[in-house]
């Protein structure tokens, strides 16, 4: 079903003015953008769709290891570990030695990398990899805590140690560490399936959802922006409409073209709850909408796009978050994305 932006702007302002939202005063609720859109040079053109738009696929954006990040002139920045020559000769003979279950050569030899530069964390985890194999949790536990204190970012260590966890028995530190994991390669389907299976071993609901926005945006001409999208999505493809194409609102937001926003994201979030507040069967049938209103509700919204919109897209932006930020994330999942 086609329409225009003023076919609907009556009916859909007297909508949110009627909702009790709570915008922050440095948002625009829809209200505004409605306004926008009916003021604007450009014609927006509605197709509401009922046709499922299929998420993307972003499995194939995965976070390798050997990832380090330092604080440069006060901004964090990742880099890759390199080994010197020798390092990289002891490496080698240890990774040789590993498939073979030849397990004190290999820890030997990881020990001598570490020698030729004792900065190497990632070698720590390796060592602790080594002593889970040889079923010797407590020593594999300590070498995984070395890593993780040298290097926050080093997915594995926490995978591992979550591991190491939940053989312990010690499910709810299995569980924090697996969702850290989880955080900073957020797209591996390996700590994926380890995730829902020590979730629902500490006891928490194995709940999965995409964000996936059901949402088209296309510029036909100079003048024209088609919009498709499914009825609860309008308001949020109606903000992320004004933001791709309106002329001067990004840059009145302070964003580049092109550039990540939150504020973008927490206007189009508004957008969404605005058009599915009123419809509680239609919440509470998809989780993602009751996920997404009870993060916002709740003070998470800032947690919900991180995890939930930027990472699997760029998964590798994990690495430049500071530990507050990720510890809070982490709290997001296990509290409203995963509920005891």
């Amino acid at each position: 079903m086609k329409l225009s932006v003023k076919t609907i702007i009556t009916s859909a302002f007297l909508l949110v003015l009627n909702m009790n939202l709570g915008f922050s005063q440095d948002l625009n609720d829809p209200a505004t953008f409605l306004k926008i859109m009916e003021q604007s040079k450009l014609v927006y053109n509605l197709d509401l769709i009922s046709e499922e738009i299929k998420c993307k696929d972003f499995s194939a954006k995965t976070v390798p290891h050997q990832i380090y990040r330092k604080s440069v002139d006060g901004k964090i920045e990742t880099h890759t570990y390199t080994l010197s020559e020798r390092g990289q000769f002891y490496f080698n003979k240890a990774e040789n030695f590993f498939p073979t279950r030849l397990y004190d050569s290999t820890i030997y030899y990881y020990q001598k990398t570490l020698e030729t530069d004792s900065s190497l964390s990632f070698v720590l985890t390796y060592i602790g990899q080594v002593y889970l194999e040889k079923d010797n949790t407590e020593e594999a536990i300590k070498f995984f805590k070395k890593a993780i204190e040298q290097n926050q970012i080093d997915y594995m260590a926490h995978w591992f140690l979550a591991d190491a966890y939940f053989l312990s028995g010690n499910y709810k530190d299995a569980a924090d560490e697996i969702v850290f994991a989880w955080i900073l390669n957020r797209n591996n389907p390996r700590i994926k399936t380890a995730l829902f299976r020590i979730l629902e071993k500490a006891g928490y609901s194995a709940l999965d959802f995409d964000f996936c926005p059901q949402v088209a945006l296309e510029r036909v001409d100079e003048g024209t922006i088609n919009m498709k999208m499914t009825s609860s999505w309008m308001f949020y493809a109606m903000v992320k409409a004004v933001w791709a194409y309106e002329p001067g609102y990004r840059e009145s937001k302070g964003v580049s073209a092109g550039s990540f926003s939150t504020t973008e994201e927490k206007e189009a979030l508004l957008g969404l709850i605005a058009g599915i507040e009123k419809d509680k069967e239609t919440i509470n049938k998809y989780p993602l909408f009751k996920k997404v209103t009870e993060a916002v509700n709740g003070g998470r919204t800032i947690e919900f796009i991180l995890f939930e919109i930027l990472l699997p897209e760029n998964p590798a932006a994990a690495g430049n978050l500071p530990d507050n930020i990720l510890f809070e994330i982490r709290n997001y999942i296990l509290q409203v994305r995963q509920v005891k």
